[in-house]
């Protein structure tokens, strides 16, 4: 008997699935190779966005679904304090390799489902690591010597379950919210077709939460559940009072789980200790981080100091936790593209999520025939949700200058990517 075996891998399915992986494992990369070869990979997402783009050339101009987020890599370019330092080069790489690889990968929705799937699998491993983590302490020791120094919030390798397989616990965190984020897109897709939620469903959502919960990072926490909270009701066609119900339901479901969680598993208490807890600097360092950069806006109102320019302001560290960027995007913003790039990078976020719960919410199921392409709900749910939470995660993280903006902008080049496969009248999925 003959066997034959399908491998179905597209330039554009391996640029998004290796962007994917570079965004989950880039600093055991760094740890193992050194930070050359993470840069070597940027390099590498970039010649292969210029391979797309080649073998793209011929198909209608496709820049225009992109708007004026290229405007803001010309500002983010333009007087690049990254550049003018010759330093943090990986930082730059990253950001640069994501927005290019996302524009090239417009014309293209085949590596879509690849990169949503990847995601999701390497998510749910943090948490259910992070979980792992919680009933083995003696994993400390592990990541001390793999990362040569206990991952920030672990407490010396005390509480390893923190920050699990990541660097950091905040890290660890955004790598289960991308995660959640779909497994709960799934979950609203299958409320749009009135299918059952099931109890796998249930099961690997109150796993992720639990992840969340153990990373002590009430940002996170806080900012993914509005984000569900949101796109529920504002991202979903259907009446409200349904939707009322479909959620008080699932919410006193999940309490129910978790309140018998947290007897059992006592540390999960620590991110509502955290969220109640008005003694030190709430701000963790970040109000300092503000007055600088507020400081800094004063004096170059119109233009700013350069992208990545907050970084080589002279802060007082001893104040701010060591942290490098500011810790609010839409205040490093200011200070660093003035009036100008604010307003075009904001402009450019919040018409990306709108065009994403547009999309959302035009999604309509009315026979067998538009039941088969039911997945496109996935990508239109995740988008909103991600990016939602990501502008709201703007408010106290950096989520423009970080790890974070490559699921970001891939987020958004989901939406680019269908947008354009519509407008042209071409197969959805296809190449």
């Amino acid at each position: 008997m003959r066997y034959s075996f399908k491998v179905n891998i597209t330039i554009e399915k391996l640029l998004a699935t290796s962007i994917v992986l570079y965004f989950y494992f880039y600093e055991q990369i760094n740890i193992l190779f050194g930070n050359i070869f993470g840069n070597i990979i940027c390099l590498f997402h970039i010649a292969l966005s210029g391979l797309i783009m080649l073998k793209h050339f011929r198909k209608p101009k496709a820049l225009y679904i992109c708007g004026t987020w290229i405007l803001v890599l010309i500002i983010s370019l333009y007087n690049n304090q990254i550049i003018a330092h010759q330093i943090y080069w990986q930082s730059l790489l990253n950001y640069l390799s994501a927005f290019i690889a996302a524009i090239a990968l417009i014309k293209s929705t085949g590596w879509i489902k690849s990169a949503i799937s990847t995601a999701q699998i390497i998510g749910t491993i943090y948490a259910l690591t992070t979980i792992l983590f919680l009933f083995i302490p003696e994993m400390g020791a592990f990541q001390y010597s793999f990362w040569g120094y206990y991952p920030n919030g672990t407490n010396e390798g005390t509480t390893a379950y923190v920050a699990g397989l990541a660097a950091n616990h905040s890290a660890n965190a955004i790598y289960i919210v991308v995660a959640l984020t779909i497994s709960v897109a799934k979950i609203f897709r299958k409320l749009q077709l009135s299918e059952k939620v099931t109890k796998s469903d249930i099961f690997w959502l109150s796993c992720l939460v639990i992840a969340i919960l153990l990373t002590t990072k009430r940002g996170h926490l806080l900012f993914s559940l509005l984000a569900i909270v949101l796109c529920y009701f504002f991202g979903m066609k259907g009446n409200i009072k349904n939707k009322f119900i479909y959620f008080l339901g699932i919410a006193v479901l999940l309490l129910s789980i978790l309140m018998v969680a947290m007897y059992f598993i006592p540390e999960l208490n620590a991110t509502f200790i955290r969220l109640f807890d008005d003694s030190g600097d709430i701000s963790m360092g970040r109000f300092n981080f503000w007055k600088y950069a507020i400081m800094s806006f004063k004096e170059n109102t119109l233009f700013g100091i350069g992208w990545f320019g907050f970084r080589f302001i002279d802060t007082n560290t001893a104040h701010t936790y060591g942290y490098f960027d500011c810790h609010n995007v839409y205040i490093q913003l200011l200070c660093e593209t003035g009036i100008v790039g604010f307003i075009i990078t904001v402009i450019s976020m919040f018409v990306s999520l709108k065009n994403a719960i547009i999309s959302s919410r035009s999604v309509v199921f009315q026979n067998t025939d538009e039941k088969k392409n039911d997945d496109l709900a996935d990508v239109y749910m995740f988008s909103s949700l991600f990016q939602i939470f990501c502008l709201l995660y703007s408010l106290t993280g950096n989520m423009l200058y970080d790890r974070t903006f490559m699921m970001y902008i891939m987020s958004i080049a989901m939406i680019w990517s269908v947008q354009y496969q519509k407008k042209m009248g071409l197969k959805l999925y296809g190449e």
